[in-house]
């Protein structure tokens, strides 16, 4: 059995969406945005005065099992109807050494999204006070998307088995596909529910609540609207 189903993003990546298909399934809770993977790690700092990740590597393999337990117990109520729950957290992509060490046997799923979308989409998203600061700018959104696509990419190429980048374009485009595979590599046996995912019955809190009430609708690309306006985020983004 799996620790969890833990997706890794940055906002606006198709991240509600593809939990919603997730928690369509007969064995899976979607639990939400969870905040204990940065509330364990910000207190494992705390407690060796050296900021995440200089620690991570004194850190011992028990260590790790029992920051791992924490979140299992912490997390624990998001698995009370079901013996498998998401966690949705954006800032997640930052801990993925750690969830590994934590939750060896955990699926890993990187939400991606065409850079320039996401990135518009999140600049003119009016996110909670104190939340999100990156999004306020471009260079600051196209250093902090181009750095969640990089870690990304390292983990998939280190552990296949365990991270799989899922892409929003693909998912649209050939849904029956996707999902297949989405739940191949979950460990899960495909359920026709899946496809019906906005009739899932649950609480969603996110920006695209509305969205994943509907069927897929065919991909659109918002940002060509506005032209030369996004050139600086388009040069931005191309930086390496």
């Amino acid at each position: 059995m799996y620790d969890a189903y833990i997706l890794c993003a940055t906002p606006r990546t198709g991240s509600t969406l593809i939990e919603q298909v997730l928690a369509a399934h007969p064995q899976v809770e979607g639990a939400g945005e969870l905040p204990f993977l940065p509330q364990l790690i910000e207190a494992g700092s705390r407690r060796r005065g050296a900021a995440f990740p200089a620690w991570a590597a004194r850190a011992s393999a028990a260590d790790w099992a029992r920051l791992g337990q924490e979140y299992l117990r912490l997390s624990a109520p998001g698995r009370r109807h079901k013996a498998i729950a998401t966690d949705k957290l954006p800032d997640n992509w930052q801990y993925i050494s750690a969830i590994r060490a934590m939750l060896p046997e955990a699926r890993i799923i990187d939400c991606r999204r065409e850079l320039l979308e996401s990135c518009w989409s999140c600049y003119k998203q009016l996110f909670a006070p104190g939340l999100v600061a990156w999004s306020y700018d471009w260079d600051d959104l196209a250093v902090y998307a181009r750095a969640s696509v990089s870690a990304g990419d390292d983990w998939a190429q280190a552990h296949p088995g365990h991270l799989r980048i899922q892409s929003y374009e693909a998912l649209v485009t050939d849904p029956q596909t996707e999902i297949r595979q989405l739940l191949a590599f979950c460990g899960l046996p495909f359920a026709e529910e899946c496809l019906a995912f906005q009739q899932a019955p649950r609480a969603i809190r996110t920006p695209s609540a509305l969205q994943v009430r509907e069927p897929l609708q065919r991909i659109s690309r918002p940002a060509a609207a506005y032209g030369d306006l996004l050139a600086p985020l388009r040069a931005a983004l191309q930086q390496t």
